[in-house]
This record gives structure tokens, sequence and C-alpha cells, in this order.
């Protein structure tokens, strides 16, 4: 795969939102063979970054900063984001967004990316 094969990693579903909403983004890790992933003891990042520049981030949550929360037992390997109003209220373009999550041993995982369209609220 290339670098400019987006449509094999930006496998999530697309959002288009108007900056300063809220949103709740709902991410499941699973292994190679589609087991759920422990996440007990798991570090957890989600980052957005403008679409086509993976190293400016704009907006990163973590699971011990504040942002990401597990969702039912940890064993099921289910992870929340929310992006709070002001997480977004002064962007607007298209951003790709990805979490990645390092396990209790080391292992990494890197669920899908997906694009986010943020539009400015007409004053």
């Amino acid at each position: 795969m290339s670098y400019t094969d987006y449509e094999d990693i930006n496998s999530l579903d697309g959002d288009v939102f108007i900056g300063g909403d809220t949103r709740e983004y709902t991410f499941s890790v699973v292994d190679t063979v589609g087991a759920a992933v422990s996440l007990n003891g798991a570090t957890i990042t989600w980052k957005m970054c403008p679409y086509g520049y993976p190293t400016s981030s704009v907006v990163s949550k973590s699971l011990a900063g504040g942002g990401i929360s597990i969702i039912g037992d940890v064993v099921d390997g289910v992870f929340q984001v929310d992006l709070d109003s002001a997480d977004t209220e002064d962007l607007s373009g298209k951003f790709a967004h990805q979490a990645s999550i390092t396990d209790s041993v080391g292992k990494k995982f890197t669920p899908n990316q997906g694009i986010i369209t943020i539009t400015k609220e007409i004053e």
C-alpha cells in the first residue's frame, strides 16, 4: 500500500459538523483474528490533524489526561473519545483522526483512521 491509498486506511465513517458542536467517537480494539483486546493497563491516545499533515495535531485526547473513557468492561476493548465544543469552535476544514493504543505488555494497536469535516458557524 502506498501512502496515497487513503481509501484503505480512512475506513471509519466520515463526520461533518459545525465547529463548536460536541461529538463522541467510539472505537473497538481487536487483534488480527478479531478478538477484543483488553484495555486493562493500556495507554490510549487520540489525535486529529489537518488532512494530509499527520505531524500537526490540532486536538489530542488521552485516557490519562482526559477526553477518553473506557466503555463497559476493560476486557471488551471499547473506548470513547469525547470532543467538547471548545475543541473545535475555532476550527474549519478537513481533518484526519486516529487512535493509538499500547496494551499493558507494550503491543501497539492503531485502529483505522477517519475523516472529519468541520465548517464555521454562520454568524
